[in-house]
């Protein structure tokens, strides 16, 4: 199948024609490219998550926090979660201790450990989350603070 076969189908998901060809020179295959176009995206209030893996025990998404925002400050029963800083710069709150990384910087989110992150900076935050656990569903969250009234 040629790009301009499938560009039909990707513009009715709303991807242009220049960000679906350089998918296609990334990927370097069909199935590939039309993988990452399926891929779970949520949009909360403080900004974006998208599902890059998610694997029967582990799951990595891609995290993107808008200036000024913070996510609820929460725990889970049955993962852990490591987060590394490609852009921007966060402070995280782990257990009540207040910890700021930059780009390039990681930290690692023990089970039942109260975590949040916010964008301390004044450009979009991108982290990338890897979870770990028995169990990575949505619902393992329980939120003790929310700034959007979620608890």
């Amino acid at each position: 199948m040629s790009f301009d076969e499938l560009l039909p189908h990707s513009a009715n998901i709303g991807i242009k024609k220049q960000e679906a060809l350089e998918l296609l020179t990334f990927d370097k295959g069909f199935n590939i490219y039309i993988v990452t176009l399926m891929k779970e995206t949520t949009t909360p209030p403080w900004g974006r998550w998208t599902v890059l893996e998610d694997n029967i025990d582990f799951k990595v998404k891609k995290i993107e926090v808008l200036p000024g925002k913070r996510l609820s400050y929460q725990r889970h029963f049955k993962r852990s979660e490591h987060w590394m800083v490609v852009k921007g710069r966060a402070k995280v709150t782990l257990d009540g201790k207040e910890i700021f990384l930059d780009e390039g910087n990681y930290i690692d989110i023990p089970k039942q450990a109260l975590h949040r992150i916010e964008n301390v900076g004044g450009d979009l935050l991108i982290f990338i989350e890897i979870q770990r656990g028995t169990y990575l569903g949505e619902d393992d969250i329980i939120r003790v603070e929310d700034d959007y009234g979620r608890i």
